[in-house]
């Protein structure tokens, strides 16, 4: 076996992407950490071949050695059962003072990337679809509106209540991708301030009165009178409970109530630390748990015409999970048909005394 020199093995270790060292034989002579881990193996003294056998990494290593040139190959292959995509660069090098041959081979996982494209396209998609709908009726009714003679004044009142609806609906969804384009924005930043959960839940619950009287449904804070501390953004937290109400009173029961208590939890992560669980429970229709694993994606709806009826722009709980994600929280859903719904908003509390 060969041995590399240090510079170059220091070379190695140092770089943040898995890399492999290979000889003539295509015998894989060194690997960085980032390789061992990636593969979950010890690869040192394996061949390259049982990693690779794409006709493309084989061409691209006959090419290099023989043209003394970096190559790149890609190659798409499945990894504990997720389909992957890798971009090997074939670069080479000199590995000892005989003037013997390798092949330094870094690797490139372009598996986020092109989700990440994809997610964007669905995005745009989704937007424009969403705009789409209310544009073209706000239209229809401006070019009628334009072209006729309105004498019928109920008719022409019902048309305008129509368009500013839907106006509305288009505002609500702007201010909806602000807000998520933001919390995506700051998601990496963790909050310092220290925040008082019970005064956030009042201002929550009393920013939905309006809301709270058209469907005639309370919001119950039950035990949120202390103070109760977590670090925390004020505001955004303010808008995570606004909104898990807003659902609570526009899809559970009319004519009832939403129920708001806390219990504390132990940390498993670190047992020095407590969670705190706030429980907003409604008792609507409620809905099949089959759906609980998508909520908090973008524009996902279980009723979509219960939602844009009620006003909603299917964006509010993927900014809900974007916020807690900052807040090193998490969101809990529960839900069964014909027995309403549970949402569970978890932080880290701060420990007082």
């Amino acid at each position: 076996m060969y041995k590399s020199s240090g510079n170059l093995q220091e070379i190695i270790n140092g770089l943040p992407i898995p890399v492999l060292l290979i000889d003539k034989s295509v015998q894989i002579i060194s690997a960085n950490n980032e390789a061992t881990q990636y593969f979950n193996s010890n690869l040192v003294g394996n061949s390259l071949f049982l990693l690779f056998r794409q006709p493309e990494v084989l061409n691209s290593i006959s090419n290099s050695f023989s043209e003394g040139v970096v190559k790149v190959a890609t190659v798409n292959q499945s990894q504990s059962e997720i389909d992957i995509t890798l971009k090997l660069m074939f670069n080479p090098v000199v590995l000892n003072e005989k003037g013997e041959k390798g092949l330094l081979i870094s690797l490139v996982d372009e598996t986020i990337r092109g989700s990440a494209e994809e997610m964007r396209r669905d995005f745009v998609a989704n937007v424009s679809h969403e705009l789409k709908t209310p544009l073209t009726s706000l239209s229809g009714f401006i070019e009628t509106l334009k072209n006729e003679s309105w004498e019928d004044q109920v008719t022409r009142h019902r048309f305008l209540e129509i368009m500013e609806k839907e106006a509305d609906q288009m505002t609500s969804l702007v201010r909806d991708l602000l807000s998520l384009s933001k919390a995506e924005v700051i998601e990496g930043t963790k909050p310092s301030s220290e925040v008082n959960l019970c005064e956030v839940l009042d201002l929550a619950k009393n920013a939905l009165r309006p809301l709270s009287k058209k469907y005639n449904t309370v919001i119950n804070l039950k035990g949120l009178e202390q103070e109760i501390f977590v670090c925390g953004d004020n505001d955004q937290l303010i808008q995570v409970f606004r909104n898990l109400f807003e659902n609570s009173l526009k899809y559970g029961a009319k004519n009832s109530s939403v129920e708001v208590y806390s219990t504390e939890m132990v940390n498993e992560q670190n047992s020095g630390h407590t969670l705190l669980r706030i429980d907003i429970r409604d008792y609507g229709k409620g809905f099949d748990p089959v759906h609980v694993s998508r909520l908090t994606e973008r524009f996902y709806r279980i009723d979509k015409h219960r939602s844009q009826e009620v006003g909603g722009t299917g964006l509010g709980l993927a900014i809900v999970k974007h916020i807690l994600n900052r807040h090193h929280g998490r969101l809990e859903i529960e839900s069964e048909i014909g027995k309403g719904s549970v949402f569970s908003v978890i932080l880290p509390k701060i420990n007082q005394g």
